[in-house]
């Protein structure tokens, strides 16, 4: 799964910076298709999210998986971390947080939507 994060850029009182760190599974290379991708981007006139590959020891897995929040609704962690260290630890994706967490505008409205043929700007 995917969550944010916020990383220090230069320790506790430096630079912190919003991020996304997403799993990068062993049988999808650690990644590193989705970062070659994200670095050819500019190539074709789109923005990069600069994705760098980081290993953390350590993984966040969910303690009730059926439970799709990482909070219980009574406010407890539905997580847990496992060190992963001895295994050579867990590789993640890092993104940069463009957005902010604000949610971006859905695709329809960009495009327009097609009802009985035909096209209508902006998602209408």
């Amino acid at each position: 799964g995917c969550f944010f994060a916020e990383v220090r850029l230069q320790g506790d009182s430096g630079l912190a910076e919003r991020v996304v760190l997403k799993e990068a599974k062993k049988e999808s290379y650690e990644g590193l298709p989705q970062a070659m991708v994200d670095a050819m981007k500019p190539m074709f006139g789109i923005n990069r999210m600069d994705v760098r590959r980081v290993r953390f020891n350590a993984v966040i897995r969910r303690k009730d998986p059926a439970t799709k929040g990482w909070v219980f609704a009574n406010g407890t962690n539905n997580f847990h971390v496992i060190d992963t260290s001895s295994s050579g630890g867990t590789v993640y994706l890092l993104f940069r947080d463009y957005a902010h967490g604000v949610r971006g505008t859905e695709m329809a409205a960009l495009e327009g939507t097609s009802r009985k043929g035909r096209i209508r700007r902006g998602g209408g």
